[in-house]
């Protein structure tokens, strides 16, 4: 049986991730979207692509209709490449990243799309012209920057993908680190239940929570003990 791939799933918690993106989003002017390996969307938070007509479609798509960096969709990414600004077919500009935790690739992250100044001439024109009368519009709802202020959005960039593996990081610690108690936990009751001394535990209150298994045969208790107060005395 093959060892299943570890995913973006096992290692980030989506809860905190969807507030700290929205901040992100928000600093940067800019959407952003997770993109796992295989190309599939996994979170997004403003994002806008003209290869969808529709908020559903959206979520659906592969991205790699837009999204055209093959070297992002590897599991392993080209060593030192940290992050690239790339030209989607419609000529609009993002910029990608791969997140890593401990070597392994788990996800890439996009910001965009913006345009870079000066604006170039060919927006939109891979359009069919329909679509392109359609889109009229977008070129300017999205924000242009300098290359100078593109650089400090990529310093940006690099910081925060650095934050999502340190999450990674913490959360796989923290689910570890419960597997080892559950763990734990089982072994101190196995060993507690093959004792031949009666074991039991109350609360403060003097009701059952625990039995060994001598104090269930001994004793004559069974599951329905539990929760009760029990007069040990009588």
């Amino acid at each position: 049986m093959t060892e299943q791939k570890a995913t973006f799933t096992d290692f980030i918690n989506f809860e905190k991730l969807q507030s700290v993106l929205r901040k992100f989003c928000t600093f940067v002017e800019m959407g952003c979207c997770i993109v796992a390996p295989n190309g599939r969307i996994i979170i997004e938070e403003g994002w806008e692509c003209l290869c969808a007509s529709s908020q559903q479609e959206l979520k659906s798509i592969d991205s790699r209709r837009c999204i055209d960096t093959e070297r992002f969709f590897i599991h392993k990414p080209e060593p030192g490449l940290d992050n690239k600004v790339f030209t989607c077919r419609n000529g609009f500009n993002s910029v990608g990243a791969p997140i890593q935790i401990d070597g392994l690739h788990i996800a890439t992250i996009f910001i965009g799309p913006f345009i870079q100044e000066p604006s170039p001439p060919e927006l939109l024109r891979p359009l069919p012209l329909d679509e392109q009368n359609r889109n009229v519009n977008i070129p300017n709802k999205h924000p242009k920057f300098s290359t100078a202020r593109i650089q400090r959005i990529i310093d940006h960039l690099d910081l925060f993908v650095e934050l999502i593996a340190e999450m990674g990081r913490n959360h796989l610690i923290e689910k570890r680190a419960g597997a080892a108690l559950k763990k734990s936990e089982e072994r101190y009751r196995n060993l507690i239940n093959s004792l031949p001394q009666i074991v039991f535990e109350t609360d403060k209150q003097g009701q059952i929570l625990f039995l060994n298994q001598s104090a269930r045969e001994i004793l004559g208790y069974t599951e329905d003990t539990l929760g009760k107060n029990i007069d040990l005395t009588s």
